[in-house]
């Protein structure tokens, strides 16, 4: 999945509004807690303002606390509202977990079994006729 397909994704308004919702819900959360559920690293600046660290799209990112802004530190810019909706979701619903040590399916994800017909229809009925009779290409 490119990034130009988020970006693609930054016009509709109700998109924007989910993310000032998604922010209002986050400024109820610990922001310790918060780093520990994320695997994100806090970094605490003064009187209650600080920003999360981590990667995303394999760019140094950098979340504002308590405003809940993303923005890249590569690019020095902040990141678009389709980036932002991604981001603040996964921050609202990810929890503390270990390692499964195995791939997961689609469906064991939160929320995942709702969109596993739509996923599997343009994502996997396609690899599907792509490697027919291949499966050694595809391990």
């Amino acid at each position: 999945m490119k990034k130009d397909f988020f970006d693609n994704l930054d016009r509709p308004n109700h998109l924007a509004q989910r993310v000032q919702e998604l922010r209002a819900e986050l400024a109820a959360y610990d922001a310790n807690q918060l780093a520990i559920n994320t695997g994100s690293t806090f970094h605490y600046l003064e009187s209650g303002k600080g920003f999360f660290q981590f990667t995303y799209w394999q760019e140094d990112t950098h979340l504002s606390y308590p405003t809940f802004i993303a923005t890249s530190t590569d690019q020095q810019r902040e990141l678009g509202v389709a980036h932002q909706a991604l981001i603040l979701y996964y921050f609202v619903t990810a929890r503390p977990q270990p390692l499964q040590e195995r791939w997961i399916s689609f469906a064991e994800l939160p929320d995942g079994r709702f969109y596993t017909q739509a996923f599997q229809g343009y994502t996997g009925n396609v690899l599907q006729r792509h490697f027919t009779n291949q499966i050694a290409r595809v391990e």
